[in-house]
């Protein structure tokens, strides 16, 4: 049985080997949280009186469950509604996590005509539209917060900035990971990254600006302005002429007029153009929303491999390491 906390988080994360990076980096938060709440409550009952260490684990672990029992309770609640027979106070954080299921959207494509009956393809146009929108703020959220930091880090008040500015972009990166798993259906933390336990305000820069999480997740907020404008222009450009080449035959039918200029002259269409114009801008329509759905599914992936690392990392904090069980995006 682990004796500290950071050899049962090194246990915990072999017994995780393989499983979903966010997923890991849930379970390696909740544990780590939980089992220096309950020590620390432990040593504060005891008072003046110096408890044993390794009783206390094991009364901890006991009552949270072994790394093998936890892991499996976290990939269980992953996988379905089941919980471990054995109950333990872990299944209530693993149920906290899996209160809404890991949507499974892309594991049987709709096809080409059935894309429009997928919700999936919806919610990917949504994202589409909004990552216009979260583009321009990411952008200068970034921009502006670097440019701050590297001039007023020679002030007394650019180590609060920069601090102040990091945190802000782990807040991001962790609200844009739930805008994914909601509207793209990609397993993402719903946990935040793990710092150091310990140490002051110059070991939480140190560390935040040498893990590598934090610089791919600033990249990321600035690529989402392009990926943003693109994705905005595809889908209403896709869309909107779709949907006019197949609304303009009815609007001749119906007024007599095609309200299209051509140079000075209005375009009338002959009557076998018509079902033409339908079925293209049907097809059209299709081809868009089959481009937002892989587009979708995509930057899903994308969004993963930049935000969402659950690994081992150690620093420095005085003589303190870093808690082994930091899982970091």
């Amino acid at each position: 049985m682990a004796r500290d906390v950071d050899t049962y988080l090194e246990e915990f994360r072999a017994e995780l080997a393989g499983a979903d990076p966010a997923l890991a980096q849930d379970a390696l938060y909740d544990a780590e949280e939980y089992l220096r709440a309950e020590l620390a409550l432990v040593q504060e009952q005891a008072g003046d009186q110096a408890p044993d260490t390794d009783a206390a684990m094991a009364a901890v672990i006991e009552r949270y469950g072994t790394p093998r029992e936890v892991a499996a309770a976290y990939r269980d609640a992953e996988a379905g509604p089941t919980i471990a027979a054995r109950p333990s106070v872990a299944e209530a954080s693993v149920v906290a996590t899996a209160v809404r299921p890991v949507p499974r959207a892309y594991r049987r494509p709709p096809g080409f005509f059935g894309v429009m009956a997928d919700p999936r393809t919806w919610t990917s146009l949504v994202y589409m539209l909004l990552a216009l929108v979260t583009g321009i703020v990411y952008f200068t959220v970034v921009v502006t917060g670097v440019s701050l930091s590297a001039g007023l880090f020679v002030l007394i008040i650019g180590v609060p900035f920069a601090l102040l500015f990091l945190a802000l972009v782990r807040a991001v990166s962790l609200a844009e990971g739930r805008v994914v798993e909601v509207l793209l259906g990609v397993r993402m933390p719903r946990r935040p990254r793990l710092g150091p336990s310990e140490g002051g305000v110059w070991q939480r820069v140190r560390y935040w600006l040498k893990d590598r999480r934090t610089w791919t997740a600033m990249l990321y907020m600035l690529l989402q302005l392009p990926l943003g404008i693109v994705y905005f222009t595809v889908s209403v450009t896709g869309l909107a002429t779709g949907l006019g080449m197949i609304g303009l035959p009815f609007v001749q039918l119906a007024t007599g007029r095609t309200y299209v200029d051509l140079g000075g002259s209005e375009l009338s269409l002959s009557w076998w153009w018509m079902p033409l114009l339908v079925i293209g801008g049907a097809l059209l329509v299709l081809v868009t929303l089959n481009l937002v759905r892989l587009a979708g599914r995509a930057h899903g992936a994308y969004a993963k491999s930049m935000l969402v690392r659950a690994g081992q990392q150690t620093v420095e904090a005085g003589n303190a390491p870093l808690p082994t069980g930091a899982a970091v995006v």
